[in-house]
């Protein structure tokens, strides 16, 4: 009965936080396409029963014309990427230039980090350059040296792993007709495709969190303990991606522990844990090879990126939170005075 009472907690709490987002996000919209929030609001309630009604019509139809609408909808996702990764190119800006500036430098020195005090001010850049590097790198020896087209292969990919382990969840719990309405309202989020052309930590990280609730699905039907090893392993390495993955982690552990038992609880933080510190470990005598090392000199805190999330404007990179930041000359002493 606690543990009911303590998800249905939860559930609302989600629920009110992402109901008052969307609020947020009509009342005060970031670019105004459509002129007034009261008109976004009616476009947003329009397309709600625009989906309904195509996953009614979904519902008329038999499972096989449904396959083929399935099939069809696949490969029109494909296809899209595809086409966005072989004719179009992004230019890099702020920090994802810093990290291409950065890895052509290695192409020319035989792999290893050169002038790299941004790099030591911000750790999580670390692991998206050595991976652009790796991809660089098998290229040249395969005859592509089209840095454009290799980008956009890699997070073709990224984002093709990341739909389409949702799409298995969403199909293999609710069925095929459910899942041809996610694929239908995916193929309407612009930014999702858009991304393809986008070579940063967003969009290598994405995958690590479908994945994890992929296998995570998988271990609450199948309940093999292996498959907490496989997730751990996917937030170690997601997290040196993308270090705010790491929120998802408190959300699973509660879930098993309200769908499970103490014990699974137990197994699971054990697990995930283990993997966890393992591949953490190692990261840094891995950077190490490239030539990285850590200097506190520079090395901002976790708490640094709160305050630049807090700050203005709208959360984004502060150069006098960063001028402040660095004011103090040790990692120690800087998370002391934020």
């Amino acid at each position: 009965m606690f543990r009911r009472v303590i998800g249905y907690s939860f559930t609302s709490a989600f629920v009110i936080v992402i109901a008052y987002l969307a609020y947020l996000s009509i009342a005060y919209p970031f670019m105004e396409v459509i002129g007034n929030s009261f008109n976004l609001f009616l476009f947003a309630l329009a397309a709600i029963f625009l989906f309904i009604a195509i996953f009614k019509g979904f519902t008329l139809l038999n499972q096989k014309v449904n396959r083929l609408i399935f099939i069809a909808l696949v490969t029109v996702v494909i296809v899209f990427q595809l086409f966005l990764a072989l004719t179009m190119k992004m230019n890099m800006y702020v920090d994802s230039f810093v990290v291409k500036q950065q890895v052509l430098t290695m192409l020319a020195n035989g792999g290893h980090f050169q002038d790299y005090t941004y790099f030591q001010t911000y750790l999580n850049n670390i692991f998206v350059t050595i991976l652009r590097y790796g991809i660089y790198n098998f290229g040249s020896h395969i005859g592509i040296e089209n840095f454009y087209l290799l980008d956009n292969l890699w997070v073709m990919l990224s984002m093709l792993i990341t739909i389409f382990s949702l799409v298995y969840v969403v199909k293999d719990s609710l069925g095929i007709r459910m899942a041809n309405l996610f694929l239908l309202v995916l193929l309407t989020c612009v930014s999702l495709f858009t991304y393809t052309l986008y070579f940063y930590t967003d969009t290598i990280a994405l995958p690590f969190v479908s994945l994890i609730i992929l296998v995570y699905y998988r271990y609450l039907k199948k309940g093999s303990w292996w498959l907490l090893l496989v997730i751990g392993l996917l937030f170690a390495i997601g997290y040196q991606a993308k270090p705010n993955l790491i929120i998802l982690l408190p959300a699973l552990l509660i879930h098993v522990w309200l769908a499970k038992n103490y014990k699974k609880f137990l197994l699971s933080l054990a697990s995930i844990g283990i993997m966890f510190l393992l591949v953490t470990s190692v990261a840094m005598p891995f950077y190490s090879l490239f030539g990285f090392e850590k200097n506190d000199r520079y090395e901002v805190p976790p708490t640094h990126f709160v305050m630049m999330g807090l700050s203005e404007p709208a959360g984004r990179y502060s150069t006098n939170e960063f001028q402040y930041t660095s004011s103090f000359h040790s990692k120690e002493a800087k998370k002391k005075q934020i």
